[in-house]
């Protein structure tokens, strides 16, 4: 899942002399149109990428799109039609079963290998494989992943924040 964050109208709770934005973020999943930008995901043999397609009038990180085409990473920045948009691939953890293979995945918390059909967690920012199951808390036994700083809550806050970013 892919989400674009955008600016929002002034929030009106806000002082009146706050002209900082509220940042929504939105999923997208498949095809999204924005303006004249037209996000598509593109499932390729080496993993999903994500394509933002439109006129040169739409920015990447500040580029325009000569091409008509570019292929997003995540947080890039794009202007559409004149409002600045993030792109985001930042996810939450989902328990589920890992994809079939050729070789074994263990687990690097507990070091023992994880089933074909045993819960689990992959990693959203490393992808490593981690026991999750009511006799393997091996995702959730710690504050953050075996092999990276990425929280383990299952509903920790997204660490990227437009907002912060000015």
């Amino acid at each position: 899942m892919a989400y674009l964050w955008s600016a929002s109208d002034r929030d009106p709770e806000r002082a009146a002399d706050d002209p900082e934005p509220r940042w929504s973020r939105r999923p997208i999943d498949a095809t999204r149109v924005v303006g004249d930008a037209t996000f598509a995901r593109a499932d390729l043999a080496g993993g999903a990428r994500w394509l933002v397609l439109g006129p040169a009038t739409v920015r990447v990180n500040g580029a325009p799109l000569l091409t008509g085409v570019a292929v997003l990473r995540d947080r890039d920045e794009l202007l559409i039609d004149g409002a600045r948009v993030y792109f985001s691939t930042e996810a939450h953890p989902v328990v589920t079963t890992p994809p079939p293979g050729d070789r074994p995945l263990h687990c690097p918390r507990c070091t023992v290998a994880i089933a074909m059909n045993a819960a689990a967690v992959a990693c959203p920012t490393c992808g490593i494989w981690h026991h999750e199951s009511a006799d393997r808390q091996c995702w959730t036994h710690a504050a953050v992943c075996a092999s990276c700083d990425q929280a383990t809550a299952f509903d920790a806050p997204f660490r990227f924040d437009p907002a912060v970013l000015g």
